[in-house]
């Protein structure tokens, strides 16, 4: 789900639910599924959420264009990337401005529900 704002910048933080792969280990498994920009999207923001800034216990800081410009999309594009990982539960949006990223993932990625494709 998309939050109903999209802020330039996001704060972006380590869910470390347990999965049967580190998010590294998971990316050629997952890549199929959730297709170059998503895959891209969730190692760059995964390598982030595990360097945390100590001036922001538990997050960091993302902007989004230029994140976008460093893998070479527009930031609408980046922002579908994110709504992708979030509907194959790779991410979850905490509040408008705060991701969490999975940091361990399941060895197969599932098909999101009918009703969460839609939405």
């Amino acid at each position: 789900m998309t939050p109903l704002s999209s802020p330039d910048t996001i704060r972006v933080y380590a869910d470390w639910t347990p999965g049967a792969l580190d998010v590294r280990q998971a990316l050629w498994r997952w890549l199929p599924r959730l297709g170059p920009t998503a895959s891209l999207a969730l190692q760059h923001l995964a390598t982030v959420a595990e360097f945390t800034s100590p001036a922001l216990p538990g997050s960091s800081t993302v902007d989004i264009p230029e994140m976008a410009t460093a893998l070479g999309v527009k930031p609408y594009v980046l922002r579908h990337a994110i709504d992708r990982l979030v509907r194959f539960r790779c991410a979850a949006w905490l509040s408008p401005e705060a991701l969490a990223i999975r940091m361990q993932l399941p060895e197969r990625a599932r098909r999101p529900e009918p009703a969460e494709a839609t939405s």
